[in-house]
This record gives C-alpha cells, structure tokens and sequence, in this order.
C-alpha cells in the first residue's frame, strides 16, 4: 500500500513509520528536517514546514497519488485542510487526535465519544477539535472517508516518562526513582485514573484499522485496556528500577493547575473493541518493563 505519512521522526510518527516499513508499505513522509532521519528501502522524505509552505503540498511531490493519508502531526484546521486535501484522490484519511478535546471539567465518567463536551478558546485541545471538526464536516459532505483517533497518554520507547503534572515527561525521572530516591509530588496522591497505550500498540492498530472500510467516517476512544491511577503508573516504573516508590500528595492550586490533565482520563473503548475485535493489546506491566529498560540503557 501507498501511504502518506505526516510526521515520521516524533515519538508516536516514528513508531507508524518503522511499523509500515516491516509490513513492506511504500511510504512517503514529510517532516520540517529538524530530527535526524534513518534510510529505509521503500521509502521517500520529504522536507517542509506545514505551517509555512505557501503553496500546495502535492505540488512537491509531482502530484503523486496515495492509498492512504496518515496524518499523526494534525494541531489545527490548517492541517485538517492540508490532509483533507491529500486525501481527496484516494478518500482514505487517518488522523491522530487526543483526549485533550474532551472539556476537562464536564467529562463524564466513562467518557464516551457522544454526548460529550469539548474544550474551547486557544488551547491545544480546543485547536485539535477544531481539526476533528473540519475533517467531521469532510466526510459528511463526501470530500474524504476519515477515521479519527482519540489517544490518552502514550507510553514506550522513543518517549519520556511521567504524566502530568509536575513528573510529565519528565528527562530525569528514572534518576530521581532509580539513582536519588527522590519523592514525587503526585496531584492528590496520584489517585487520578488514567488508560496508556503502548506506543507500538497503537501504531499496529492504526495499520490495520486503516484496511476497514466499516471503520471509516466516525471517531473513536483509543485508550490502553488497562484502567488505573497515576500512582500504579509510577509504582510499575519504580518496581522496574528495582527501587521503592516514595510519594507525597499534594492537591490544587492557582499557580500550577492544569485542568487537562488533572482530572480522571477515564473513557468509553467499547467502539473501538467492536470494530477491533481480537487485537491484540500489550499489558502494562510488559511494556513498562521494555520501556525502563530502553530509558536505562539511554
């Protein structure tokens, strides 16, 4: 298959890149040149800023026609355009989304795709809906087919540890566990809930939900199998450093409150189940125990 990547060097695009490239994909991907890139067979970069290329896209790559767009780099409804456009031959459109649409104070528990609140003004959620919205509008209208993916926290090689706040991707936490025995500050204790997804599960879902052609045209929750708190989270990298986990709760203020990812990340993945029955999920403990080790050996 012929696909369209935006993105290739980032954490979750490199992960679709390496995957589409085993699986024997021709794949042409586009990045604004700023992180180094590996040489594969059967494989074309292209180097452009999406934000400041004036003229169309496909004009740099001679018109060349796709089966598939994979757009994992879509912020705003200018690239929500851009990938609509590309997608327009071939009608077949994936976008990489984000819980971070869903309004941080009227989630309901679980947070299903319907009846929901989203977030509004200038935030990076509120800009990812504005996206979602403008590639809703082109399937609904028959400009493209699209599937829409709303990821929680992604976890895995290529990444770094922690959710937010405070330990968010965070470069020396497994310092501050393994080597300082430092103790983190977890909002209330850590007891937030949250659902990762295994960065490499969900590269091999998007190639094989990107073939269902039932799939197409809808949206859908695409957390981990696995519900549990922010404290489990870190409790799973401290037992992986061999350490114990030293803790302190600490809860709301003005000054550092951040209401995206403060409150339960808690959803509804029974859409996604239904369409993907039998995928095969990789369990927390696994692949914290493959991500340790790589950030060990960094």
């Amino acid at each position: 298959m012929k696909i369209f990547l935006f993105g290739g060097t980032g954490f979750v695009s490199k992960s679709i890149l390496c995957q589409a490239v085993e699986k024997g994909h021709e794949i042409t991907y586009l990045t604004r040149g700023i992180r180094p890139t590996q040489t594969y067979s059967n494989v074309k970069h292209v180097c452009a800023d999406r934000d400041k290329y004036e003229s169309n896209l496909i004009d740099l790559l001679n018109n060349k026609q796709f089966d598939i767009i994979i757009d994992a780099i879509c912020k705003t409804n200018a690239h929500a355009k851009q990938a609509i456009e590309f997608s327009k031959s071939c009608k077949r459109l994936v976008m990489i989304s984000t819980d971070y649409v869903y309004d941080p104070f009227r989630r309901i528990l679980n947070q299903s795709e319907k009846d929901a609140s989203y977030a509004e003004g200038d935030t990076y959620g509120a800009k990812k809906r504005k996206a979602e919205l403008e590639i809703i509008e082109a399937y609904e209208t028959g400009l493209t087919n699209a599937i829409i993916l709303r990821t929680p926290h992604i976890y895995g090689p290529g990444s770094k540890p922690g959710t937010i706040p405070k330990h968010g991707r965070s470069d020396s936490l497994i310092d501050d566990i393994g080597v300082k025995g430092k103790t983190l500050s977890l909002l209330q204790g850590g007891l937030g809930l949250i659902q990762p997804i295994y960065v490499e599960d969900l590269s091999r879902l998007i190639l094989q939900i990107m073939n269902k052609t039932e799939a197409y045209n809808s949206v859908y929750n695409c957390s981990g199998p696995e519900l549990m708190t922010h404290l489990d989270y870190y409790k799973e990298i401290a037992k992986n450093l061999e350490r114990e986990l030293k803790t302190e709760p600490y809860y709301f203020n003005k000054e550092d409150f951040n209401p995206f990812p403060s409150g339960h990340r808690y959803y509804d993945n029974s859409k996604l189940k239904q369409m993907m029955p039998g995928f095969e999920w990789t369990e927390f403990q696994e692949g914290m125990k493959v991500w340790v080790k790589h950030l060990k050996s960094q």
